[in-house]
């Protein structure tokens, strides 16, 4: 019984007054430095949600040659029309006041030339772009014939 005592560890509590406040102060340590890195990446990656969640129009683009459909943001219906139509139906058929914001979505094949042509004319007529927002389908390539 002797020799068991004498290769045990020596116990060591937590009762000291000191141990306890070291423990608690390297909690509050831990959860500021969490909490803070927690709200700037909140922050960060809410911005541009807040952005596009704040739109009352959306304008996608799609298929080779290029279609664009407009939708409100709150309805399901959407309206497929040339994209060089778009900048008249906001303003005759929406009637949407200058400053009025829109999203633009691409789903794929249209050329950046055509997207860029269309968000300046849309900011010309007084209205504001949130941003775009590209989609990108992975395929399985074609074979050779």
């Amino acid at each position: 019984m002797s020799s068991f005592r004498a290769f045990a560890a020596p116990r060591r509590s937590i009762s000291s007054l000191a141990d306890m406040r070291n423990i608690v102060v390297a909690v509050l340590i831990g959860v500021c430095v969490l909490g803070t890195v927690a709200f700037g990446w909140l922050r960060y990656t809410s911005m541009d949600a807040r952005k596009f969640d704040n739109t009352q129009v959306v304008v996608t683009f799609s298929g080779a040659p290029t279609k664009c459909t407009v939708s409100l943001r709150d309805s399901s219906e959407s309206h497929a029309l040339p994209c060089a139509d778009v900048s008249a139906y906001f303003r005759d058929q929406l009637r949407l006041p200058p400053g009025a914001m829109f999203a633009t979505r691409d789903f794929g094949n249209t050329h950046g030339v055509e997207i860029s042509t269309l968000i300046s004319a849309l900011k010309e007529s007084g209205y504001r772009s949130v941003g775009v927002t590209r989609v990108a389908f992975i395929t399985k390539p074609e074979r050779a014939r």
